[in-house]
């Protein structure tokens, strides 16, 4: 399969681009393109400073990280002291049976895509929509405390940023 040779992982999004001089750079991943896209064609867009471009780059990742619905290696976490004399955290993996983290927006994505687009309505698991919406709507309420809290209708600062991107996908 093309495809396959383009992304090991076999899923969308991928995006080829050719260069001028006859190469061609493969990137996957959503969050990875829109970086890619705003460093090639709109820097602005990762802000003035380092800082604003953490900022945007912590809601893009904030979006993706898993639940107890989606596989990810962010799936379940605990703080870990990082050494001993200091106060530092850091976050580690963990069981599936612990169950810490709060769901994020990535799983509620997914299911409500895979079940409402994907599954035709006799073969549709109900409660799982049904957890995947409330899911949903806890993760578009943070933005909207958020936004509410700077006044801005932008996630930072007050102009469109990479990290607006992804969240006005999912909303």
């Amino acid at each position: 399969c093309r495809y396959a040779k383009l992304n090991p992982h076999h899923q969308i999004p991928t995006l080829r681009v050719e260069e001028d001089h006859g190469a061609a750079s493969v990137i996957w991943e959503s969050n990875t393109i829109v970086r890619f896209l705003a460093s090639k064609y709109g820097p602005k867009l990762h802000g003035k400073t380092p800082e604003a471009f953490a900022a945007g780059s912590m809601w893009m990742d904030w979006s993706l990280h898993g639940s107890n619905f989606a596989p990810s290696f962010g799936k379940y976490h605990i703080p870990v002291q990082l050494l001993p004399k200091t106060s530092s955290r850091v976050m580690m993996c963990l069981d599936p049976i612990q169950r810490l983290c709060r769901p994020g927006a990535g799983s509620a994505n997914h299911h409500m895509i895979d079940q409402v687009a994907r599954t035709a309505p006799p073969a549709r698991d109900i409660p799982l929509i049904r957890t995947a919406h409330a899911e949903y709507l806890t993760c578009l309420g943070k933005i909207d405390e958020h936004l509410k809290q700077t006044g801005s209708a932008f996630i930072v600062g007050d102009q469109l940023s990479v990290g607006d991107v992804p969240l006005a996908v999912r909303s």
